[in-house]
């Protein structure tokens, strides 16, 4: 768990809880394109409580935009965003962004994220813009 805030008054945690990689079937069945897709892709799921400890609501799209999954070759990705129900993932439903979070409420989300089938997921990162190096949760899947 790690406290953060982008501005002012803004202050919450993140706590990552589970993370799990799907399958290929999962990718078959979650109603997505494939074929706009580059590569060979499966999805890499992760769970999280973001709590919000500030002075104001907070949406959860403020809380969990800046998400990225680091493989264990280095690439990163922010999360799959998903219009409309255009994909279905099993047992991972697409959060609320414009939910608001009230202060001392603890919000669990599931967030999706495609991967190079190849390769593992190595970490969770929560970017913090150019001038900070991005906090990092180890992830054992």
């Amino acid at each position: 768990m790690i406290r953060v805030g982008a501005r002012p008054g803004d202050t919450y945690t993140v706590t990552p809880t589970r993370v799990e990689t799907g399958t290929v079937a999962d990718m078959a069945a979650s109603g997505l394109d494939q074929d706009d897709l580059s590569g060979r892709k499966i999805p890499v799921y992760v769970w999280t409580t973001l709590t919000n400890h500030g002075d104001k609501p907070m949406r959860v799209r403020e809380m969990a935009g800046d998400l990225v999954i680091r493989t264990e070759q280095g690439d990163r990705t922010k999360a799959l965003l998903v219009m409309f129900g255009e994909a279905q993932w099993p047992n991972c439903p697409e959060p609320e962004p414009e939910k608001k979070v009230n202060q001392g409420e603890p919000e669990k989300i599931c967030t999706t994220f495609l991967i190079t089938r190849e390769e593992k997921p190595a970490a969770l990162e929560l970017t913090q813009g150019w001038h900070s190096d991005p906090l990092e949760w180890p992830l054992k899947n």
